[in-house]
């Protein structure tokens, strides 16, 4: 190794050692940036989502007139079921699973729709989707 890579090699070694302590020393002030930091990518990745897949609930017999276009309640909707097993392959990695999701709609899947919290409870509903291993009892009337 030559001396200027020595120095680099030590200059990181540093940094690294110092980034450690105050991590240590503000371990609070530490999570809390790492929560907004993660909120706010979190928020980017779904907004970039959102906008590939129309920014609107795409059930045609949504009840909201115009479909419903309000961000806090649409759902990215797996159209053939499934997403609960697609979600484990990722573990608690919620971004790196958006960012597959966004990588399979810009290759053109059709696997993936919006909709909001209505209209997807009721198509899992008629489509008697699986939930923690159990069916929908259908004892519900329309």
């Amino acid at each position: 190794m030559t001396d200027k890579e020595t120095k680099a090699e030590e200059l990181k070694k540093y940094k690294r050692e110092w980034n450690n302590k105050w991590r240590k020393e503000h371990a609070e002030e530490y999570r809390k940036i790492q929560r907004e930091c993660h909120k706010r990518l979190l928020n980017k990745v779904k907004n970039e989502i959102f906008s590939l897949l129309g920014n609107k609930c795409n059930d045609i017999n949504c009840l909201v007139k115009g479909r419903c276009r309000d961000k806090r309640c649409l759902q990215v909707d797996h159209v053939n079921g499934g997403g609960a097993i697609e979600r484990r392959k990722y573990g608690s990695n919620v971004i790196k699973y958006w960012r597959s999701v966004i990588e399979k709609i810009n290759s053109g899947s059709k696997n993936y729709q919006l909709l909001c919290a209505n209209c997807n409870w009721i198509k899992r509903y008629n489509n008697n989707e699986v939930r923690r291993g159990k069916r929908y009892k259908s004892t519900i009337t329309k």
